[in-house]
Formats: C-alpha cells, structure tokens, sequence
C-alpha cells in the first residue's frame, strides 16, 4: 500500500535539501498557508491520485525542457494525464524544437532530482536562467499541488498565492488550454461527491470485446456459420451474453431456441475457458479503484454478464478492492435497464439514491441509473460512440474521469 501521511501545517523537521528548506522559508516570508503531506517515493500517475486523493486537488506535472543547443531551459506545468506534443508547446511560445533536459542540468538549475520537478525551485538563483510556464487550465484552478522539491513530501496551497506570492517578480508564460471536444447532444456538469459508485464492467472498467468476440466465432466457427470482425460484435455487446449469440446467428436461426441453447452452450464453454486471454484493465481504471477506495467511497460492479465471469474477472484484475456488491446475469433477476440492480446495490451498501452514481459506456447504463433514481456518467472509450450517449454527462479519457470523482 502507497504511503501518504495526514495533512501537516507546518515544514518538515528535517530537511532533504537546500531547495526543500528555502521553499518553507518562503512560505513563510510570505505568509503563505499550505498542507503538506510525507509519502513514499511518488514517481507513478498511481502514486499522485493516492496523493492528490488525500489533500483534495491533483497533483500537477512539471517538465523540464531545453532546446537542441542547451542554451534554453524550461519548466512546464500541466496537467499529470495531458500528453506532452513538442510542435504544440513550442508553436504557442514561438521557439524552436525543444527536448527533454538531462538530470545533470535538472539539479545544476533547479536543485532537484528527476521524480522531484518542481515550480517551486524557481526561488532558487540558479533557476533563474529557466523559462517558467504553466497552462491556463493550472493557473486558473483554485488550488496547486505539487512537490517540494523531493520525491517524498508534496504541498497543496492557493494558486494564486503561488503565482502573485511565491513567483512574484518572476516571469510565467500562460498557454492557453483547450478543453476536450464534447460530441454534439453530450453534456458536462458538475457534479456533487459522491458515497457509492455502481461502475459497469465490459466497456467501462475492463476490455473483454476480442474475448467476446472469439468465443462467439467459436460456436459460430463448430457450426459452419459465418463468423463477424470485431466492429460488428462491439455493436453486439452489453445486453447479456445470450442476446450477444442471439444477434450472431443468422436471422433464420435467432427465434430457433435449441439452435440458440446449443450456440450459448458452446459460447460458454470456449469463453470461461479463454475468459481473460486478451481481457485487460483500461488504463488508470485500477488506480482510479484503489484512489476512491481509499477516499472512503463504496464501490460496486454492475453487469449483465453471466455472475460466473463478472466475478472471475473481479477477482483476477481487481483484487484488493473491496466491492460492497458485485452483481451479474443471475437467474431470476431481471437484466438492465430494469432498477433491480440499483435497488439491490443501494441495499447492500446503506446508501440513499443522491450519493450514489452509476459509471458505464452504453445507453442501457444510462437507463438503468435513471430508472433507479441515481446520477450517471457515460464513459467515451467503451463500445458505444459518443454520438450513441447523447445527452448524457460523458468524459472521453479514464484521466478525466478520474479527475471527475476524486476532485468534484
């Protein structure tokens, strides 16, 4: 488990270097509140949700750049899951191709180590040879964290303190952000914290569709049927395994119920013995699991696939969460978008209908939270299209989402 300490007040009291010791000494020429926290070596994007988990505001990224020549150097702030493009940082500062710089000039001009990059050693002399930058989207925000200039202790504090205190005389360039494109009918909102999540499975925390789709053409493949790509099963999917190899057969045998019987017996067969073959975690799923579970949120699975799988597959890429119900395909209870699952969900967990939100990438998820009563948020990476969620709260990348339910 990830150490991070309770929130301090007050500078450590020892200090790792001479830039750790002047960044408190500032804080405190300047009458600058912070919090801080102690925590193992954050290096990893899991690392800085734990921590941002705990002070309440994401950890920012900081890069340090320098042209071909070496002769100019940069420290950028952005966002940890932005991506990095050269040709658009350095269009909208109007210099050339920069690279990253080398740890040897990290430490000469910013006294830190590679996995410490910091604004805050801009206090420094040496650093004042280093061009500050910082996106928009950052400056605008209320709060700023980020490390003190080691790998083991990072600070929250206003932002505004941090650009019209702490950086005061210094130059920061401002690049404007962009926000993600928003497909046409979707929607964003804010939205309240919540108690419990109900995340889906297939298409929202893990990727069975080449799975799915092998096991289908296997039945299909015994048969002498024609098989399908893998587009056309992503189309299929989300209604229960049984529709899944109903809409796979020829139309002249969807209604025949021992062709379909003997096609799903074979389905079943290929598909737990092949289950997690290709099934993977969407990236940032887990670590977005064990931020929330640490935070104090509940958490649960609902699917409508077979129980059987929905709680292998929990076991096998989910396991040190503590789900308070992992609820599939179970005989005798109705599939979604009927409310029996949100019903059962709330039960379990003891929470009411306006703490709880539903997380899933189709319109059945959609139905099936306002049938129960709770909040949703459509997810753009799964098997249906960003046109398909319309009028739907959605985020386009597990990063947003992530940012989405652990700084509401």
């Amino acid at each position: 488990m990830f150490y991070v300490s309770d929130p301090f007040s007050t500078p450590p009291e020892q200090f790792s270097s001479q830039l750790q010791q002047l960044v408190y000494e500032t804080f405190a020429s300047k009458g600058i509140p912070f919090e801080r926290v102690d925590t193992d070596p954050g290096i990893t994007m899991e690392d800085c949700l734990h921590i941002g988990a705990r002070i309440g505001v994401p950890v920012v990224k900081t890069l340090f750049l320098c042209n071909r020549q070496q002769t100019e150097f940069y420290l950028y702030v952005t966002s940890d899951d932005k991506p990095f493009v050269t040709r658009d940082f350095c269009q909208a500062l109007g210099i050339p191709r920069v690279s990253f710089a080398s740890a040897e000039k990290l430490w000469e001009l910013t006294g830190v180590k590679v996995g410490a990059t910091t604004i805050l050693s801009a206090v420094l002399p040496a650093a004042s040879a280093v061009h500050l930058v910082m996106d928009a989207a950052i400056a605008g925000a209320d709060y700023f964290a980020c490390t003190d200039g080691t790998a083991t202790c990072f600070v929250k504090l206003r932002t505004q303190d941090l650009l019209h205190k702490y950086l005061e005389g210094k130059s920061l360039a401002i690049l404007p952000g962009q926000e993600p494109i928003v497909p046409e009918g979707c929607e964003r909102h804010p939205l309240a914290p919540k108690k419990l999540i109900l995340f889906d499975l297939d298409g929202t925390l893990i990727d069975t569709l080449e799975d799915l789709g092998a096991a289908v053409d296997a039945a299909l493949e015994r048969r002498g049927l024609p098989l399908h790509s893998l587009a056309e099963y992503r189309k299929m999917v989300g209604h229960g395994v049984r529709n899944l190899v109903k809409q796979a057969l020829p139309a002249a045998l969807q209604e025949d119920v021992s062709a379909l019987d003997a096609a799903l017996a074979d389905f079943k067969a290929y598909y737990q013995a092949h289950i997690d073959v290709h099934t993977r975690p969407y990236p940032g799923m887990p670590e977005l699991l064990r931020a929330l579970q640490d935070k104090g949120v509940k958490l649960a699975v609902t699917s409508n696939k077979f129980q059987e799988g929905t709680e292998y597959l929990i076991r096998e890429f989910f396991p040190d969460i503590a789900f308070v119900a992992v609820l599939g395909n179970r005989p005798g209870y109705p599939l979604k978008p009927s409310p029996e699952i949100v019903e059962e969900v709330l039960a379990k967990a003891c929470i009411g209908r306006e703490d709880a939100l539903l997380v899933g990438d189709s319109p059945t998820d959609m139905r099936t939270a306002a049938n129960g009563g709770i909040d949703a948020i459509a997810v753009g990476w799964g098997y249906r299209t960003a046109e398909e969620l319309g009028g739907n709260r959605i985020v386009l990348t597990p990063a947003e989402l992530q940012r989405l339910l652990l700084y509401p």
